[in-house]
């Protein structure tokens, strides 16, 4: 979803948004191939429209990622909304990072 991307120190970026299609949870993986801090701090959010994003879910083993090189994977749950996002800040240094979003189904 999105390869080798730079996340400044306090940047933020997004996933490109995904149609739910019935799912009512995103599995996340992110992939922190350089920098020497725990750098990013991960949230998911929900629109109906694409225009207007909430805060949404609950996001288990994935809220902040560790020291490159590193995988930090997990799953944001009540994500009941039309589309769904992953909005990654950088945190107290640069890091470039791979990010990798899935729909789940959890009843």
């Amino acid at each position: 979803m999105l390869d080798n991307v730079f996340l400044g120190n306090g940047l933020t970026i997004y996933t490109p948004a995904i149609e739910m299609k019935g799912s009512n949870a995103l599995s996340i993986a992110i992939t922190q191939l350089v920098g020497t801090v725990a750098a990013a701090v991960v949230a998911t959010e929900g629109s109906y429209d694409l225009q207007t994003w909430s805060p949404v879910g609950i996001t288990d083993g994935v809220t902040t990622t560790t020291a490159a090189p590193s995988l930090t994977k997990g799953i944001s749950t009540g994500v009941y909304y039309r589309y769904g996002r992953v909005k990654i800040t950088g945190g107290a240094g640069n890091t470039i990072i791979n990010v990798d979003v899935g729909l789940l189904a959890l009843g």
